[in-house]
């Protein structure tokens, strides 16, 4: 049980990039905080009498401000942390707490100052004022929108990718055959001893096992394996003048050429290849770049 949470929480997971996106997401979140308030009025809100409206929205503006300083200030200060090919379901969850607790903070102050000098509540009205309280109101109150939030990045994310990859392999069934290829490939191994040549028309992909390296490659309609000493690093840099052969993720360097399907879900895509039995993964890192060069083959 301990495992299955241990891989859940270190899954990928999508990462707000876009100023737009993460003003939307602020804007969507202090809104739904807003209308859940006025609507139901809990934890003493129908102990207001005078300018309820206004008093939410003090509510709406610290969620709205609280939650787009932390996503524009966060990645500027801690940059090694907010990467988009790392984000993970655990990283967002604590993201998300970090919020809660600096949003609980400010409404903690809010709502003492206005009971203090506003006199908006009714002399009924028993406020306990403390944060470890704030903080339980956020949470329940901001509950529902953060599981509608997290639910709705994952389907909008995997509806992008999907759209893309089915454009993408519109594009890749319409291309014309290429010609003949008799470029060769020359993968050097550490010791200069297990060198392969391989013509480029038969090159299918490499993928890093430790500190060596598989190079598959077509054989007389057959899938081959061969297994050398290498890193993957430097062999990419030995491979960099072919256009057509590139890096898609930290353990696999394919010939886009082989590509012969893209799937895409809403944490990465998938290249499929002639003959073999297994997908290649593209990393959050290098998706652009790989699309781009997919849609530059047709």
């Amino acid at each position: 049980m301990f495992e299955i949470l241990k891989n859940w929480l270190q899954k990928p997971f999508p990462f707000v990039e876009k100023p737009k996106e993460k003003i939307t997401v602020a804007f969507l979140f202090g809104t739904a905080i807003f209308l859940f308030l006025f609507t139901y009025e809990p934890f003493n809100v129908d102990e207001i009498r005078q300018f309820k409206v206004l008093v939410l929205l003090g509510f709406f503006a610290i969620t709205f401000v609280v939650m787009a300083a932390n996503f524009f200030l966060l990645p500027l200060i801690f940059p090694t942390l907010f990467l988009a090919e790392k984000w993970t379901v655990l990283k967002n969850m604590l993201l998300i707490f970090w919020i809660a607790l600096c949003i609980s903070f400010f409404n903690w102050l809010y709502s003492a100052n206005l009971s203090y000098y506003c006199n908006c509540f009714s002399t009924t009205a028993t406020l306990p004022f403390s944060l470890p309280y704030f903080l339980f109101i956020t949470l329940s109150v901001g509950f529902f929108p953060i599981i509608f939030y997290m639910l709705l990045a994952e389907k909008f994310l995997s509806r992008k990718h999907h759209k893309i990859a089915f454009q993408v392999m519109q594009q890749l069934e319409s291309r014309r055959l290429p010609e003949p290829q008799v470029r060769q490939v020359e993968i050097v191994s550490e010791n200069n001893k297990e060198n392969i040549k391989i013509s480029l028309q038969y090159f299918l992909c490499i993928s890093a096992e430790g500190n060596y390296i598989n190079v598959f490659y077509e054989k007389e309609g057959k899938v081959c394996k061969e297994l050398i000493r290498a890193s993957l690093s430097k062999v990419e840099k030995q491979l960099s003048d072919f256009g057509q052969i590139k890096r898609c993720h930290r353990s696999y360097i394919v010939n886009l050429d082989k590509v012969t399907a893209v799937t895409g879900n809403a944490r990465n895509y998938n290249l499929e290849l002639k003959l073999l039995d297994f997908t290649l993964p593209v990393s959050r890192s290098f998706p652009q770049k790989i699309i781009e060069s997919l849609q530059n083959q047709t």
